[in-house]
């Protein structure tokens, strides 16, 4: 859970994470990043919850979700 908190973070704390992984991921094509991405999220999206513990869910679910959702939209 530790390692996913960081898609529950604040939106513009979560929109820095996602440049630094397109940057890190640069040498793979725009659009097969984003197929990929998007697969994971919405996998991620589909499920009941996003973190193992109650305590990651209760303090990172919601806000993790909603930025996902973001992301998805504006790649798709």
């Amino acid at each position: 859970d530790a390692d996913f908190s960081i898609l529950g973070a604040p939106p513009d704390v979560f929109d820095r994470y996602v440049e630094d992984v397109h940057k890190e991921y640069r040498q793979v094509p725009r659009a097969v990043f984003n197929a990929a991405r998007a697969k994971f999220l919405r996998t991620a999206l589909a499920k009941d919850r996003v973190f193992l513990t109650g305590y990651f869910e209760r303090k990172f679910g919601d806000q993790a979700r909603e930025n996902m959702a973001r992301e998805l939209a504006e790649i798709e």
